[in-house]
């Protein structure tokens, strides 16, 4: 995938909490949820430093995008929806993983990166606060 998936930075968790909501989550709220688990996943695989997690946590806390808002859904229901996002390949699901604010961790011209369900549920509880 080229460098235009960067604009999918968020929007794997993001459709997947679209689905699980009935879409009564709006798709901006969706992928700054997105962006908030991306962004810890991109921390826990050691791309981003904690400050600028902090930071991003932040900014979308001022925004009312609070990840323990998440926790009326549930991570397994939540990972089967990340299933069916059209990113998928080889029945894995891809993320855009950041290196600092405004910059992608990328690797070889690699934009997207296929990151194991026990990460992302890590980063989903972190982010939920559980």
């Amino acid at each position: 995938m080229g460098e235009r998936s960067l604009l999918n930075f968020g929007h794997t968790i993001a459709h997947a909490l679209e689905t699980i909501s009935n879409y009564k989550l709006p798709h901006g709220y969706a992928v700054g949820y997105g962006i908030l688990v991306e962004s810890t996943l991109s921390f826990l695989l050691g791309h981003l430093k904690a400050e600028q997690l902090l930071l991003i946590k932040n900014l979308f806390s001022h925004l009312g995008i609070i990840g323990k808002h998440l926790q009326k859904y549930k991570i397994n229901q939540l990972m089967s929806a990340t299933k069916n996002d059209k990113k998928i390949r080889q029945r894995k699901s891809y993320y855009v993983l950041l290196r600092k604010i405004g910059c992608a961790y990328t690797v070889h011209k690699d934009y997207v990166y296929p990151i194991e369900d026990k990460m992302v549920k890590l980063a989903l509880k972190n982010v939920m606060g559980k």
